[in-house]
């Protein structure tokens, strides 16, 4: 038997809680299809989430893609379907894979590998990173340094304590309705170990918050059953959300908005 779960059309860190409690009721050893062809938009967070999903199945899930070409084509760009093919079946119209040539706007999706090829990846990742930062956000040379930093760690924190491979995504938005300007919105997944049961994992972590804060950014963490989150004054989030639907491993939000002032001078 095949159960079907259905993507909503807009994908992103709370909407993302209806696939969750879709795959919740399927045992992990059945069979599962994952339907995404109603989906019109994804965030960083839904299409590493996506992934995430996959590695929890002891059986690889069927994957079918969104019907609008356009947003297929995004998930071509960002390499979703080359990290997918390994963990789904895939099936429909797959847009044929495009390695998305650099830009000022998105970090395609990394894998995260406790190995040497991987690290030094990541360590071209995290220079674009900085380059977004500072030359899209309009940091000032310092503060993109600082944030940077913090996304360093968050990779390390999958990468030394998830006990498996994890994902990164970025990708500046026009935050215009709610902010008035651009926003970096940065996911980092895995479906390892759990924030709440890792001393290491939460410890290193919990560090992250209080720079992302300094810095006018919000930083939220779902692992287990909680949400937690820092919230800013420009957003309406709950710092904490209990009792949700386990999902195995850790995933992390981070938004940083354009043109923040440097808060430690």
């Amino acid at each position: 038997m095949t159960s079907t779960i259905t993507v909503p059309p807009s994908l992103d860190d709370l909407t993302f809680e209806q696939v969750i409690s879709q795959v919740a009721a399927v045992p992990v050893d059945e069979e599962l299809l994952v339907d995404a062809r109603r989906c019109t938009w994804a965030s960083p967070y839904g299409l590493t989430g996506l992934l995430t999903l996959a590695q929890t199945r002891a059986v690889k899930p069927v994957f079918l893609p969104p019907d609008h070409d356009d947003l297929a084509e995004y998930w071509s760009r960002v390499g979703f379907f080359r990290h997918a093919e390994e963990l789904y079946v895939l099936m429909g119209r797959i847009p044929t894979d495009r390695r998305a040539a650099a830009s000022t706007m998105m970090v395609e999706i990394t894998k995260l590998v406790p190995n040497v090829a991987a690290m030094d990846e990541l360590s071209g990742v995290l220079t674009h990173v900085n380059e977004i930062f500072r030359d899209s956000l309009s940091l000032e040379s310092r503060t993109a340094m600082r944030l940077t930093m913090v996304v360093s760690e968050a990779c390390q924190n999958v990468i030394e304590h998830a006990g498996c491979s994890g994902w990164l995504m970025l990708q500046v938005f026009n935050y215009r309705k709610r902010m008035g300007r651009a926003v970096a919105v940065l996911a980092v997944a895995d479906a390892g170990k759990s924030y709440w049961d890792s001393n290491t994992r939460r410890t290193g972590l919990d560090a992250l918050g209080g720079r992302v804060a300094s810095h006018n950014g919000k930083l939220s963490v779902r692992s287990g059953t909680k949400r937690r989150s820092i919230v800013p004054a420009w957003d309406d989030d709950l710092p904490l959300m209990e009792h949700l639907t386990p999902f195995p491993g850790t995933q992390l939000q981070i938004t940083i908005p354009a043109d923040i002032l440097d808060a430690t001078g």
